[in-house]
């Protein structure tokens, strides 16, 4: 498996196994609790006691999803980690594949920082995606409180629910990708032109060398060294390119 047919891998794993529509419906109906059957309520003009009754069923309803948020939550930040794992283990594999390294300290210090960032961006992404939605704030939430009861309203706050399930998934995944491919142009332009350089390199040197060779008319001893290098040379071009899936020849 090539390098980021590898990530790929990895990234699928968040629709497949942290989001299922079907889970999160279920999980969504059973914690909407009472909030569907409250008279309609207006923040503008509501009393105190009103508000007060509507935030501890908001609360409630928070509460209800936290366990299963959570969970999400960890399920997601374990597969940042094996994401970013992958990414640093390809690095190092493609690093093994040469006599010097191809990438840079730099490049690994950076891309753990960023690493970093992402993982602090992304904590508890689904938690505070509940958090924000059944909020007093969230002006989408008001106007489905302003519905009489009944199962037009129920039914809104489910699919409330489920798309903010939804969009912290998307966000995830985005994030991710995003991520990966930044990661992908830069490395895939730095090893394109080492490549590039190391098959010039071959080219010329083994022109020249055929030329000594010729005029010298060296032993037979010495030709078989000079063609064990250059082959070791192609070697490690071609290692490069079946890591990288771009068929080094």
């Amino acid at each position: 498996m090539g390098f980021w047919s590898a990530i790929g891998g990895v990234l699928k794993a968040i629709g497949s196994v942290i989001f299922t529509p079907a889970r999160v419906i279920t999980w969504v109906a059973e914690k909407i609790f009472s909030l569907g059957d409250t008279p309609s309520y207006n923040s503008s003009t509501a009393t105190v006691d009103e508000t007060k009754k509507v935030n501890e069923l908001l609360e409630k309803c928070i509460k209800g999803y936290s366990r299963e948020a959570e969970e999400y939550d960890k399920l997601a930040q374990n597969i940042i980690k094996d994401n970013f794992r992958t990414i640093e283990g390809k690095l190092s594999e493609i690093n093994n594949a040469s006599d010097t390294p191809i990438i840079d300290n730099f490049v690994f210090e950076s891309f753990k920082n960023n690493a970093k960032n992402i993982n602090k961006g992304l904590d508890k992404i689904y938690s505070k995606q509940i958090s924000n939605t059944f909020s007093l704030n969230n002006n989408k939430l008001l106007d489905i409180l302003k519905l009489d009861k009944g199962n037009k309203k129920n039914d809104k706050l489910r699919d409330l629910a489920v798309n903010t399930v939804t969009k912290a998934n998307n966000t995830l995944l985005c994030e991710l990708s995003d991520f990966t491919k930044e990661q992908q142009n830069f490395i895939s332009e730095k090893l394109s032109e080492y490549m590039t350089n190391r098959k010039n390199t071959l080219i010329t040197s083994k022109n020249e060398t055929e030329k000594i060779l010729a005029s010298l008319k060296k032993d037979d001893n010495e030709r078989m060294q000079l063609k064990n290098y250059y082959k070791n040379l192609l070697d490690e071009i071609n290692l490069l390119g079946k890591i990288l899936n771009l068929g080094g020849k």
